[in-house]
């Protein structure tokens, strides 16, 4: 039998266990939204829309009226992805056209009265899902998963 001398490799510290791709956050945070889109499009679907449509009704409430690329820019998605919904959103009559002063041929969206009620409704419909999907975990662990989730996003 060989002899053992301090520095070989079988003496060698272990180092620690890097966490699967499954554990990772970056993994888990994508998974999550998955599946929280899923059940919140479904939700949702009792009125028509869906969880980015939602997020762009609650854009023109807070921001006002908004070109179609401003809006882009503010929730992330494309030009094209938020043309379409909003396009839901007018044929809903959440939404109105209106024109933009001085910037040309562009139009503006406004959230209409119909918009901000509807609104109301997919807010209490979100909100029965979070707690649904999150009855397992104390208020504790809440603050502390919406705090990291912050921390992520960058808000």
């Amino acid at each position: 039998m060989a002899e053992r001398h301090p520095g070989d490799a079988a003496n060698a510290p272990i180092p620690p266990a890097r966490p699967s791709q499954a554990d990772s956050i970056s993994y888990l945070v994508w998974r999550s939204h998955l599946v929280f889109r899923r059940v919140l499009d479904n939700a949702l679907a009792e009125l028509g829309v869906n969880v980015a449509q939602v997020g762009l009704a609650a854009e023109l409430i807070e921001r006002g009226p908004q070109a179609v690329a401003d809006l882009a820019r503010a929730i992330g998605m494309t030009p094209q992805g938020t043309a379409l919904a909003i396009g839901q959103l007018r044929k809903l009559g959440w939404a109105t056209p209106s024109p933009a002063p001085g910037r040309g041929r562009a139009v503006l969206l406004e959230i209409t009265d119909a918009g901000r009620e509807n609104h109301r409704k997919a807010a209490g419909i979100i909100e029965q899902v979070e707690e649904s999907m999150t009855n397992g975990l104390t208020a504790t662990e809440r603050r502390a998963a919406r705090a990291a989730l912050r921390a992520i996003s960058g808000h």
